[in-house]
């Protein structure tokens, strides 16, 4: 397919992205905007969602700012640091930045039931009620598995595929239990 400097114009509009990198992501992706745009979203090079910013920095756009990248403009050697001790604190600052970026407002656990989304709590919340009030929202969450429900978490900025797998597996289980309980022959 043919790519066209309007859909090259279009591409830089919304991702801030080069005249030959937006050419080579189209080509990649036959010419499909929407497949491109995606693309750059999971690389992180593409802010999701609707907000703004505004810079008065000379080439700055708001979709260059690396959402899922930590390096906050360092090299790899300032990252690392001369000594291991540096690199340790490093880990650990980029670790508690990935935190932040989960409890995000836009990071929400998904409630499901039935293939239809019943509610979607903030996390930050969900937190919240777990410290301050954990007699009442473990207990909820439990009744909620053993009622059908399955727990999703959502968010813009962080990979979550792997919590996710992990509360599938959770739901399959409990499910796995209620079948296993409805088979049990009565006791006489």
């Amino acid at each position: 397919m043919e790519i066209t400097l309007e859909q090259v114009e279009r591409l830089r509009e919304k991702s801030g992205l080069s005249y030959e990198e937006a050419r080579d992501l189209l080509e990649r992706c036959h010419g499909d905007l929407l497949d491109a745009l995606i693309e750059l979203e999971r690389q992180g090079r593409l802010r999701p969602g609707g907000g703004g910013t505004y810079s008065t920095r000379p080439g700055a756009h708001p979709a260059a700012t690396p959402t899922a990248s930590y390096d906050r403009g360092r090299t790899r050697e300032e990252r690392n640091g001369a000594h291991s001790g540096d690199a340790f604190w490093e880990q650990i600052r980029e670790g508690l930045r990935a935190v932040g970026d989960v409890l995000r407002p836009s990071s929400v656990l998904e409630i499901w039931q039935d293939g239809r989304q019943l509610t979607a709590v903030p996390l930050l919340i969900l937190l919240l009620a777990v410290m301050f009030a954990f007699w009442i929202t473990l207990p909820l969450l439990l009744i909620g598995l053993v009622a059908g429900c399955r727990y999703r978490l959502a968010s813009p900025h962080v990979n979550l595929e792997v919590l996710n797998g992990a509360l599938g597996a959770v739901s399959d289980t409990v499910e796995d239990w209620k079948e296993s309980f409805r088979r049990r022959p009565p006791k006489d």
